[in-house]
């Protein structure tokens, strides 16, 4: 009687990702200074780089929090909230370089 062979279930290895792992999950508590402030302000300073459009986007979709709970952009911080910050992917900007010789010396 033929028996098929085992096939592994387990993934590729795990081994070497720490280099490439993603920023985690962010717990902000809101001091005195940041209160008052409307939520999607605070993330455009929190989140520097990103959209306002992706900011938009995942507070409408529910990523952001406040105190456990789904939040508005409008809504007003106060001192002592939780904010929950997801992890946010920047792409970076190359850094555009003029070729050598491209300028003429004067």
């Amino acid at each position: 009687m033929n028996v098929p062979a085992a096939r592994s279930t387990a993934g590729p290895s795990k081994a070497g990702t720490s280099a490439t792992r993603q920023p985690a999950v962010r717990q902000v508590r809101i001091d005195e200074d940041h209160a008052g402030q409307r939520l999607d302000n605070f993330l455009l300073g929190e989140l520097k780089g990103v959209p306002k459009s992706r900011i938009y986007r995942i507070v409408r979709s529910g990523e952001v929090r406040v105190n456990s709970g789904r939040a508005d952009p409008q809504q007003r911080l106060n001192a002592g909230d939780l904010v929950r910050i997801p992890p946010v992917r920047v792409a970076e900007r190359p850094v555009p370089t003029a070729p050598p010789g491209a300028f003429p010396i004067v």
